[in-house]
This record gives C-alpha cells, sequence and structure tokens, in this order.
C-alpha cells in the first residue's frame, strides 16, 4: 500500500472575520518606517489562504523597519501611536 504525504494545512494571514474591521488590522510598513493604508491588492493576498512556507512578509514587530530590516505589512496595533498612516486615494 503506497503511504500518502500528509496534507498540508493553508491559512491565511486575515480571517474572514477580521477582515470585516475597520480599520482595516494590517498596515504597509516603508523602509522609511512610515506606515500607509493596503491596496485593495494587498488586502485580498492578505486573506489569501498560502502554506506556511509560502506565505507573505508580515513583520512580528515594527521595530523590524528600524535600520537595514526591509519594509513589509505589519498588524496595526503593533504600530507606535503617534505614527501618522498614510491614507490612500479613493479608487
Amino acid at each position: 500500500m503506497t503511504r500518502l504525504p500528509p496534507p498540508i494545512v493553508k491559512f491565511s494571514v486575515v480571517g474572514p472575520d477580521e477582515a470585516k474591521k475597520e480599520p482595516y488590522p494590517y498596515v504597509y510598513v516603508e523602509r522609511d518606517g512610515s506606515a500607509r493604508e493596503l491596496r485593495l491588492d494587498e488586502r485580498a493576498l492578505l486573506e489569501k489562504k498560502f502554506s506556511p512556507f509560502d506565505r507573505p512578509y508580515v513583520k512580528l514587530a515594527y521595530r523590524d523597519v528600524v535600520g537595514h530590516a526591509t519594509s513589509g505589512f505589519c498588524r496595526r496595533s503593533l504600530l507606535p501611536p503617534e505614527l501618522p498612516i498614510v491614507r490612500l486615494p479613493e479608487a
């Protein structure tokens, strides 16, 4: 009998209930430390189901942007309260 590999569990960064929240729970942090709201395609990416090895990069802390670190998605609640979040123009 042939053994099948176990199925790969897929998950999304932002679940269906969390995706309905306003403001959206994630923002994008740029290399310079500024933050902006997400575009619709970026929201869709975070709501898509991925394998654990193929998901988008999400910062574990805002400090990850200081110094040589890269930009990326970040949970809004991890931002310093005084940091302004750039709003995107309405499409």
